[in-house]
Formats: structure tokens, sequence, C-alpha cells
């Protein structure tokens, strides 16, 4: 090989090496820029905007949102309408409850969502003057629902007791609860009425032999008359007296024939009006021992009649009216003999 052809081949040699060189080089600065792109990417990712009130504007440059810390520290978040009014207000108070508050166009408060610092939750709805109308919250995890009236006196009240329990009381203008409704832990229903001293004054619910009872109480909470239906269907109404003793009673049988009977304070029998099986209207009046002493019915022939019995129920004095509507009188002695009689 001549000398100038190695001199040839050595020059290109030469050059080759220098572009490689070259293109090392503005690899190293490509590399080098990527990374600071990305080093600036992530500084940019984590960087913080502090301020203390940031501003929402639509595109007629009217504040319609606002982010701010009061002077009060309290954070707030406001949603404005087209006349710059807030709308709904979300912020945490100072003792750590979250609200969200709903205005109307005159700024008063409507509806407000909160939770205390506790978590129980709330939710009030209220009226133009901004009283509380309808009241849902959780208090020591018992479910309640409040209905109040025009001056913020709770009228109706339904919850849900620890037990699982439902009440629905009812209240008069001085928040007296004058009516209840309630499910028992049994699953009995019951309606109870309540003077203005909260005295229970009537019930209705029914009882463990799934029957209904209505109960009608004194101001001493004493029994006075009691309705019920008993196991058989048959309905009864007793009255008593004060020491809740029963004094009357109203029912009718299987069969239907309505019966009343009183007691004297001994609980014995003294009065029974009845229909019997021939349906004849019958009325007794009896003495202390329970002896029939005057009988008083309508027989058969439709014709009225009465007796007088002595302590043995022996039939002393009979009148009536015969079948042609003449009066009739019958004196006996004790052996059962009539000893007078008219006509």
């Amino acid at each position: 090989m001549s000398e100038a052809t190695d001199a040839a081949i050595a020059g290109r040699l030469e050059r080759l090496e220098r572009e490689n060189r070259r293109l090392k080089r503005l690899g190293a600065v490509a590399l080098l820029a990527v990374g600071a792109v990305a080093l600036m990417g992530q500084a940019q990712a984590r960087r913080t905007l502090e301020a203390q009130e940031f501003l929402l504007r639509d595109a007629a440059g009217r504040t319609r949102g606002v982010l701010t810390v009061g002077d009060d520290g309290i954070p707030k978040l406001e949603l404005r309408d087209t006349a710059d009014r807030p709308r709904a207000v979300l912020y945490v108070s100072d003792q750590g409850s979250a609200n969200l508050v709903f205005r109307d166009a005159d700024g008063k408060r409507r509806t407000w969502l909160y939770a205390t610092p506790s978590g129980e939750p709330g939710l009030s709805l209220r009226d133009g003057q901004e009283q509380i109308r309808s009241w849902f919250f959780v208090a020591e995890d018992r479910p309640n629902w409040q209905m109040r009236d025009k001056d913020g006196k709770r009228r109706a009240w339904l919850s849900v007791e620890s037990d699982g329990t439902p009440n629905l009381t009812l209240r008069d203008k001085d928040e007296k609860v004058r009516g209840r409704m309630t499910v028992w832990d049994d699953g009995r229903p019951e309606i109870s009425l309540t003077d203005r001293n909260d005295k229970t004054r009537a019930r209705l619910y029914i009882a463990t032999n799934e029957q209904p009872q209505v109960v009608l109480q004194d101001k001493e909470g004493k029994r006075r008359a009691w309705l019920y239906l008993t196991g058989d269907e048959t309905p009864v109404l007793t009255l008593r007296d004060r020491a809740e003793k029963a004094r009357a009673w109203l029912y009718t049988d299987t069969a239907g024939r309505p019966h009343l009977t009183m007691y004297d304070d001994n609980d014995k029998l003294r009065i029974r009006f009845e229909v019997t099986e021939n349906q004849r209207p019958i009325l007794t009046m009896r003495d202390k021992n329970e002896k029939i002493r005057a009988f008083l019915s309508v027989e058969a022939n439709d014709q009225p009649s009465l007796t007088f019995r002595d302590q043995n129920e022996n039939i002393r004095i009979g009148a009536g009216l015969a079948a042609d509507g003449a009066p009739t009188l019958n004196i006996r002695d004790t052996s059962d003999r009539t000893i007078w009689r008219a006509p």
C-alpha cells in the first residue's frame, strides 16, 4: 500500500473520531436537558400555592365562588348567584362542626346540614324567618325527627330509642306531650292520650293475647273504663270505681246476646239485665248475698211480668198483664200457696 493511500485512510479515521466525540457531547447535553425538564416538572407538581382568599368568576367577571379563611380563622366556601348573594356556604366552625347552609334570595338560612364535632349528623329546614320547622338529627345513636310550629315549639317528635322502640309524640303549644304512639319491644302497638298535667287519660293498644283494648283513666292513673275483646272475640266494657273495682259490665256473649251486670263495692252481683235464649228481656235485682229478690221480664206472650222474692228466691208477689191486657196480682205464702189473687 502506498504512503498516499495510508495518509488518506488515516485522515478519514480522524474525521470519524471527531464526529463521534461531537455526537457523544450532544447526546450528553440532550440527556441533561431532558433530566432538567423532568426535574422542573417534579418541582412544579410539588409547588404550594398559598392565599387567604380565592375568587371564582364567570365569563361576565362576576364573583360566583369564594374560598376564604376569615379573620376568625374559619375556612369557608361560598357559592353566589348572579346578584353576588351567597346561596350556599360550606364551613367548619371553631368547635370543629362541619356545616353546609343554603340561603334564599334574602340571605335567610333555609336549609342547614351539619355534623357535630363528635360526628352526629343533623338537617334542619327553616321558614322565611329562619325558624326551624323540621329537624332531622341523630343523638346518642338515636334517630329523631322534629316538626315545629312558627314559634319554634316542638309539636311532633318521631324517634327510635336505643332499644329499637319507635315513638311518635304530639304536643300542644306549650310543648307538653298530649298524644303518644309507640310499638313496644314485644311488637305490641299503643296509642296514649295525656292531659295538661302529663297524666295518661286514655290508652288504645293490642294486648299480649292479640286483642284490642281501650282504657280510660282518671287523673290519678286509675282505670275507670275498660273496653276490650276477649280471646273468643267477645266485646266487654267494664266501668270501675276509684279503687279500680269493676262495678258495671256490658258485654255480648258468643251467641250475640247482650248483658249488663252491676256490682256493689264488695264485688257482689246486684243487678243483671239481659236478653235470654228465647229473646226475652230480663231484669233481676239481687240482695247482698246475690239472691234474686226482684225479677222483671217480658214473657213469651209479650206481656210484662214482675215478681218479688224472699231470701230463698221463692216468689211471694207476682204481678203482670194477661194476654188480653188485664192486670193480674198474685200473693203467695212461704209454702208457695196463693193467698190472694186479683182478678
